[in-house]
């Protein structure tokens, strides 16, 4: 399947800001991610997030386990299984399967 990251233009905001709070976002203690790309900003930042975690891990499913609605905003809870198809913090690709599990809040606007 091919990867066309200018869609995303279609269905982000062009002012995207992924955290409300004027911090920083931190890490967990197990997050190995580069602190960079927790610093995603505007359309730009959102499309080297994910074309970075593309040549990473391929998604092979999703589920949607609860989507929670208020007003201008969404809450996502889902299951995402994945495989490691390319070099991530330093490890060479495996082809393990891993699932791992999240939220995503979506304000919208315009």
């Amino acid at each position: 399947m091919g990867k066309n990251y200018d869609l995303l233009v279609d269905i982000i905001h062009p002012d995207y800001r992924p955290y409300q709070s004027t911090h920083d976002p931190k890490a967990t203690e197990l997050d190995l991610m580069d602190p960079e790309l927790t610093k995603i900003n505007r359309i730009m930042g959102i499309k080297t997030r994910v074309k970075t975690l593309t040549n990473q891990f391929r998604v092979e499913k999703v589920d949607l386990l609860e989507l929670v609605e208020g007003g201008r905003s969404v809450v996502v809870h889902f299951r995402m299984a994945m495989k490691h198809i390319g070099t991530w913090n330093g490890i060479l690709a495996t082809e393990a399967e891993i699932t791992t599990y999240g939220f995503h809040l979506f304000n919208f606007q315009d």
